[in-house]
């Protein structure tokens, strides 16, 4: 079978019913702060610089990730912009903060997190440990100092 007729080796007919549309519809509930987050954070540029990685991206390449995470967050937090949340590059530092792979210390550096999945990930890692984080400041470092602690308890 070729692998455009197939996903992850079996056939489509049995991931997709061939007689339903592709897409579908629901209910969910959506950030709303969301939009207002990143605007803030971007202060009307259309390029900044990564908190973790420090390089300068275009702003649709930016992602307002929250330091604490967002569903720990009380309401109140959700809406202080400037300290609940940083801009962080789609090309791999907002996943490797989402996920714990880089956490930031007690002191504003970034640092080793979880035990990296494979080679590629540790060799990125360790280009990010020991850079300080643009974000890192006295109103944010209790959010960072929670998120630590979720990445410590996995």
């Amino acid at each position: 079978m070729p692998a455009e007729d197939s996903f992850a080796g079996r056939p489509w007919s049995e991931v997709v019913d061939p007689d339903t549309e592709t897409d579908g519809r629901h209910w969910a509930t959506f950030r709303r702060e969301q939009a207002h987050l990143r605007a803030s954070l971007l202060g009307g540029s259309k390029a900044e610089s990564c908190a973790i990685c420090g390089a300068t991206f275009p702003s649709e390449l930016l992602i307002a990730a929250h330091i604490k995470p967002r569903h720990m967050c009380t309401e109140a937090e959700r809406r202080d912009y400037t300290s609940v949340a940083m801009l962080l590059c789609a090309l791999g530092c907002d996943v490797l903060f989402e996920w714990g792979y880089v956490v930031v210390d007690n002191h504003g550096i970034v640092r080793v997190g979880r035990d990296p999945a494979s080679s590629e990930v540790a060799n990125r890692v360790a280009t990010l440990a020991g850079r300080p984080c643009k974000g890192y400041n006295a109103r944010t470092a209790d959010h960072f100092a929670v998120r630590g602690e979720v990445v410590h308890r996995r």
